[in-house]
């Protein structure tokens, strides 16, 4: 059971994401020991957001591009 406290961290950070636009339910299935739906979609969004990063670096390394943009490698 989550506190009062982490509820409203959980919302918090649903909110900057809905804001965003940047809700990703890709990997919804990999957190279905979670009991809370809210943490179920930001882990997601979140892990989404991780692995395409990962793709950019990666295609950058093994393509002709050779350079990874500050933003990103933060």
């Amino acid at each position: 059971m989550l506190t009062k406290e982490e509820r409203g961290f959980i919302n918090r950070i649903k909110i900057k994401l809905e804001e965003k636009i940047e809700l990703n339910i890709s990997y919804l299935e990999l957190y279905d020991k979670f009991n809370d739906k809210e943490l179920k979609i930001i882990l997601s969004s979140y892990h989404y957001e991780l692995i395409k990063t990962f793709e950019d670096i990666n295609s950058r390394l093994l393509g002709k591009i050779k350079y990874i943009h500050a933003d990103i490698s933060r």
